[in-house]
């Protein structure tokens, strides 16, 4: 696993039984790895190899499990248990991205698909850990780039700056990780120690990257099938951080601050809208009114999900989300997911919120990538979190 060149090294390990009666189990020293398959050599002649043979050992942090689910239906239930799996497999000392190779952990890859991790495990205790690593993490340099939040957290290359250092919707996990706690488990100790940390991310936004309250995020959707404007994300990303901030102001006694991050949440939402919402097509395109292209799921998702739609638009932009999902289909017949780290997790809220759990069932049905039914098949190599280019990189 891992990969040659600037992505890495390659590890390679081998294990030689000893041949004695009855099991013998090994684990390599001071890592961990995901796999697929596991080659087995040098077998006695007609020995037949089972399943059995060989057992992986899993490993992952202690989380209690917080719920479980079966159904009647096996393909929902295999789904289920695939996403259960990669969870565990990236809930280690931090939360990771991938279990086989960059192990990294990347704020957004754990507050995007929050909604489904914590009905899995309980993370009341776990999150307020990753809160000390995302305050770890946060620039208290005396240059431009005070209040930035790296784009991993633990930190220890690429710095604050760049495409992979200065990202909104990475960074502002140290605001979305204490409304988190206070939203599943009822916690404001959090968000009250770390009020000022909070504060200033927000500050560093408003003074370094928005610019008449629109930001632009280098990363867009990352690894979508179709590509989001970075303007979209970014000022989405600007908005649902004021607003949790603007909760948690309240909910601390900062009350002259949440009227202030009220106001500006209203501005935000205002701008949003006047440079992505087309009024003639009725949906968010990446120039609104100026244009035509854009129009992908993740743009009128993150819309719905947010809150950000205009007063009497919310039926129009969720018949185009659900126009654009079944149209979505480039390696066979739709209906297909196209939104990526950003765009998934809103897109599949949208309909749910929108009581189209019609779509939901239709989209869980297909086998041609990009889809569940994809990861499923016995013949997929290494099925990752690139899997709309085709080029998978990792298992997740």
């Amino acid at each position: 696993m891992g990969g040659g060149g600037n992505r890495g090294r390659d590890l390679f390990n081998t294990y030689t039984t000893a041949g004695t009666p009855g099991d013998e189990s090994w684990a390599p020293d001071f890592t961990y790895f995901g796999m697929q398959w596991v080659q087995v050599a040098g077998l006695p002649e007609g020995y037949v190899p089972t399943k059995d043979t060989v057992t992986g050992l899993r490993v992952q942090a202690s989380t209690p499990v917080a719920g479980e689910v079966t159904t009647s239906n096996a393909r929902v239930n295999r789904i289920h248990t695939m996403a259960r799996y990669s969870f565990a497999g990236n809930v280690m000392s931090v939360f990771t991205d991938c279990p086989g190779r960059e192990k990294l952990s990347y704020p957004a890859d754990y507050t995007m698909p929050m909604g489904a991790i914590h009905r899995n495990d309980d993370l009341d205790a776990y999150l307020r850990t990753t809160m000390r690593h995302l305050v770890e993490g946060q620039s208290i340099a005396d240059t431009p780039m005070a209040g930035n939040v790296a784009l991993k957290t633990p930190v220890y290359d690429w710095g604050y700056s760049g495409r992979f250092g200065d990202e909104i919707n990475w960074g502002n996990a140290i605001v979305l990780v204490p409304a988190m706690l206070y939203e599943l488990y009822g916690d404001t100790d959090v968000m009250t120690r770390y009020y000022d940390r909070m504060v200033d991310f927000v500050d560093y936004i408003q003074r370094q990257k928005a610019v008449g309250n629109i930001v632009d995020a280098a990363l867009a959707d990352w690894v979508s099938a179709e590509q989001t404007s970075g303007r979209i994300t970014g000022t989405w990303g600007w908005y649902v951080t004021v607003t949790k901030l603007a909760m948690m102001a309240k909910l601390t006694g900062h009350d002259a601050d949440a009227a202030t991050y009220t106001t500006l949440a209203d501005d935000i939402r205002a701008a949003f809208n006047a440079a992505f919402y087309n009024t003639t097509l009725r949906r968010y395109t990446a120039d609104g009114n100026a244009g035509t292209t854009g129009a992908t799921q993740a743009a009128q998702a993150l819309a719905l999900d947010a809150g950000l739609v205009p007063d009497g638009e919310r039926g129009a932009v969720l018949d185009a989300l659900v126009e654009l999902v079944y149209a979505f289909h480039p390696n066979g017949t739709g209906p297909h997911f196209s939104g990526g780290t950003i765009g998934m997790a809103p897109t599949v809220r949208a309909l749910a919120d929108g009581g189209r759990d019609d779509v939901l069932w239709d989209l869980l049905q297909p086998d041609d990538q990009p889809s569940y039914g994809f990861f499923m098949a016995p013949t997929v190599a290494n099925p990752g979190g690139h899997d709309h280019h085709g080029g998978a990189v990792e298992p997740r």
